[in-house]
């Protein structure tokens, strides 16, 4: 009784907000000068800030966890310095007038934020209740300007395509070795200028490429390199007319790397590699790297009205879901499922993660629905989540995810957890409005002899059909009602009653609307239908209100208003027709084989190949059917000027303002400028020996129009990928 006595008679009550309760007086510090601000990461990847405040007597020392470069409004409470995360004052390392905190709450509160070129330049009040260790209560206050400086980001000088294969043998050239794959890295400089190749071998599933490299002949370990190979003068060609495996390029000349030699490849944070070895030092970064070592996703957005209220069940219907899909390569990167009204076409904004998020600006957050039916972890992932070192991580309700928009349909993702993830919407991705099917029509090179329109998708199923009619001038499909409906797979499909009595109908009526594509063979567009408010049938109107399509009396037209000019049978436009290249394959220098040439190689929108690696195979693979040209012309120090060029007199002898002449090399294909057709993997060249090459440039874009006997053909873009 009597020590309850003493405690009584010892203390007073006081206010000490927000705290209430018996307290002795607390010792209130205005605080008015921040004497230091330190921000740094440390070991464990934290954030953190250590501040001196002063009112001229009483010091008063917070070093405080948060998790972005800059301090972020908050309620810190205390904790020890071992367990410390975003949002505690570290225990030891906090202390007023030299005494140590023992805990208490420190709130601040960002008043307002200013962008800078470096960084932010922050308002704050700061206000904290704490007791010391003898129990002693503080109440300290203050007001003032933060500056904060965003970290410091490495600079790559070079920028690298890898290339995975499983092309490494053992000594006999001949066994392959499974285990192992190789990463065949190729490096450019900023201007689309070759520097290196290096070709590393790893443990298959390798993904960080760190580590110290032997260079070895049939390398095949993991943490071996191939070596260099000079297989042009293999074949009796001039010394660096074909190199293999690893080199580099040092003052115009290429340097082969030999056995024995090591590659050290360094991670140096953010994306970036440092690779180094005797004779040379490169700081680089994969392709589409942009700043804070994210690469440019592929992204899709799924747009639906699938939102509820808190009961699972009641729909609501001014809002709809963007479920965004970002792809790196073939893996997922990350799910986004952002919420906003009902058309919005602008993602950007600042979205409050919530479970059964159905208000504008909100996002749904992360669920592991494998884990809820008894499967393992990440086996069944619905709502926001990302991919962080092989592992799906939750986006949890009461986070924030902050949508910037840095590019044309192109959007930075950062969570208030830090982590960030950038996506391009693919060009016929639908970032908000009407949820579309989308269609490719196209005409195949016999439409005109066999009657016949195939319908397009990716696994390239033909409908028959027969009882379809063209008219005369080859322009109007008629269907006739009777014709039976075909399977869908997401495509556009013709309908109708076998009795005619119904008019016919697209088979799409489940949605909101669809478009329709049509294409030539190689997939450039000829026409384009956007039916977004009609369900079935009606009038659908091209954008300049022609009629592409109409329903009339139980038959359905299409009405197609430029027929495609279909090649000759070496691949080239017949007529006034012109190919158009949409895709740029690859950019060659010839500076290091002492010639002022560049070889330039383009193809028709969605080719590719697959070059020879010259140890599995031999000669280029093509996947996918297209046309594409190559082109060398006079460069100067490798730069394609402006101009127009003409043949030149003898394959190989190329002066200024002329184009390498075509020819059969007479080893089943052509040197110099060539036209080629692929077909089922086939690829029929024909050498290009006359006409002109006209090159136009207006910034870093190009226009390239081709005028030859072999092909009539244009490109429009960038020299480099």
């Amino acid at each position: 009784m009597m020590v309850a006595a003493l405690a009584l008679v010892s203390c007073t009550k006081h206010e000490l907000e927000p705290l209430t309760g018996i307290f002795p007086e607390a010792t209130v510090v205005e605080l008015n000068k921040l004497t230091s601000c330190v921000a740094e990461k440390d070991a464990a990847d934290r954030r953190v800030f250590t501040l001196d405040l002063t009112d001229g007597s009483t010091p008063m020392h917070l070093t405080l966890i948060g998790n972005k470069y800059f301090l972020t409004a908050n309620q810190y409470i205390e904790a020890l310095d071992a367990v410390a995360k975003n949002g505690n004052f570290v225990l030891g390392k906090s202390s007023i007038a030299g005494k140590n905190i023992k805990q208490g709450y420190i709130n601040v509160d960002l008043l307002e934020e200013n962008e800078t070129d470096n960084g932010c330049e922050n308002t704050y009040s700061i206000s904290a209740v704490v007791f010391l260790e003898d129990g002693t209560p503080y109440k300290a206050n203050w007001e003032g300007t933060i500056a904060f400086e965003k970290d410091a980001v490495l600079a790559p000088e070079f920028f690298f395509t890898d290339t995975v294969a499983q092309d490494c043998t053992l000594e006999d050239g001949q066994t392959l070795v499974t285990d192992v794959e190789s990463h065949t890295l190729v490096l450019n400089d900023a201007n689309g200028n070759f520097a290196a190749q290096i070709k590393l071998i790893r443990s298959v599933g390798t993904k960080n490429l760190a580590g110290k490299y032997t260079v070895k002949e049939y390398a095949h370990e993991d943490l071996s390199a191939g070596n260099g190979f000079d297989l042009g003068v293999y074949f009796g060609l001039p010394a660096g007319s074909y190199v293999i495996g690893s080199y580099y390029v040092k003052d115009g000349a290429v340097v082969i790397i030999e056995p024995g030699a090591t590659i050290d490849v360094s991670d140096m944070g953010e994306g970036i590699y440092m690779i180094e070895g005797n004779g040379f030092s490169f700081l680089t970064a994969p392709e589409g790297w942009v700043p804070g070592g994210l690469t440019v996703c592929d992204m899709t957005d799924t747009v639906a009205q699938d939102c509820t209220l808190e009961d699972g069940q009641t729909a609501v219907t001014d809002v709809e879901s963007h479920t965004l899909v970002l792809m790196d390569g073939e893996a997922v990167a990350a799910q986004i499922k952002l919420i906003r009204s009902v058309g919005t076409t602008d993602l950007a904004g600042t979205y409050t993660v919530k479970e059964y998020a159905h208000e504008d600006l909100t996002a749904g957050n992360g669920f592991d629905l494998g884990v809820y039916f008894g499967m393992p972890a990440g086996a069944y992932v619905i709502g926001s989540y990302y991919i962080k070192d092989g592992v799906a991580v939750l986006v949890e309700p009461g986070e924030t995810i902050t949508v910037t928009s840095i590019g044309e349909n192109t959007y930075k993702f950062e969570g208030s957890t830090e982590w960030a993830v950038i996506g391009k919407l693919a060009e016929n991705s639908n970032p908000g409005g009407d949820t579309h099917e989308e269609v490719s029509l196209y005409l195949n090179e016999f439409d005109c002899q066999n009657k016949k329109l195939e319908i397009y998708n990716p696994n390239n199923f033909d409908v028959d059909l027969t009882g379809w009619t063209l008219s005369k001038d080859e322009t109007v499909w008629t269907i006739p009602a009777s014709h039976a409906s075909v399977p869908a797979n997401g495509y556009i499909v013709y309908t109708g009653k076998s009795d005619g009595t119904n008019d016919p109908t697209f088979g799409l009526s489940g949605t909101k609307g669809f478009v329709v594509v049509l294409t030539d063979k190689e997939g450039h567009v000829i026409d384009k239908v956007d039916n977004s408010s009609a369900r079935e049938g009606g009038i659908v109107q091209i954008p300049d209100g022609k009629s592409w399509g109409r329903k009339t009396d139980g038959a359905a037209e299409f009405v197609i208003f430029d027929t495609p000019t279909i090649g000759a049978a070496n691949g080239a436009a017949s007529g006034s027709g012109s190919v158009t290249l949409g895709a740029f394959l690859s950019l060659t220098d010839y500076a290091v084989y002492n010639m002022n040439m560049v070889g330039i190689e383009l193809g028709t929108e969605g080719f590719y190949y697959n070059a020879p690696d010259w140890v599995t195979s031999y000669t280029p693979s093509y996947p996918v059917d297209g046309q594409f040209i190559k082109l060398e012309l006079y460069a100067e120090g490798g730069v394609v000027a402006p101009g127009t060029y003409v043949p030149s007199a003898a394959n190989g002898a190329v002066n200024a303002g002329e184009f390498n002449l075509g020819a059969d090399n007479g080893w089943g294909g052509f040197n110099g400028t060539s036209w080629f057709t692929v077909t089922s993997g086939a690829a029929k060249g024909v050498a290009v020996t006359d006409g002109t090459v006209t090159v136009s440039k207006e910034g870093d874009v190009y226009t390239i129009a081709i005028e030859t006997t072999a092909v009539k053909a244009t490109y429009v873009g960038k020299l480099s990928k």
